[in-house]
């Protein structure tokens, strides 16, 4: 929730014109002990969903498919609250030389799919 009070916080600097209040919220991050107790709660939960006797192949398949696709989701959707210029809900009207001068690191997962999207279109 605090993070979705910064992005209406981080659109209000871009509007004001408001430099240094832009980068002392956008280089906010989520606490890397925080992201290590999702990841391992995740890992965990993951787990004990392969771990169950599946009857049938494609429930026990469709079971932790969509377990994991719920994880990686909700891990994605934090991550992106997280980089208010790269994502999907990112603050619009930012000039370049804010962000440049914000210590903003591009998660893999962006650049991953910028390349593959950049693939499809060449061809």
């Amino acid at each position: 929730m605090r993070k979705t009070g910064d992005l209406r916080d981080l659109k209000r600097t871009v509007r004001n014109r408001d430099k240094e209040s832009f980068l002392d919220i956008a280089e906010d991050k989520i606490p890397a002990p925080m992201k290590y107790v999702l990841l391992v709660s995740a890992t965990l939960i993951e787990g004990w969903t392969v771990s169950l006797n599946y009857d049938f192949y494609w429930t026990g398949f469709a079971a932790v498919f969509s377990m994991g696709y719920m994880l990686t989701l909700i891990w994605e959707t934090i991550a992106d609250f997280d980089d208010p210029v790269n994502g999907v809900w990112v603050v619009q009207g930012v000039p370049e030389e804010w962000v440049l001068e914000a210590k903003i690191k591009r998660r893999i997962s962006d650049r991953f799919f910028e390349r593959l999207f950049s693939k499809i279109q060449k061809a």
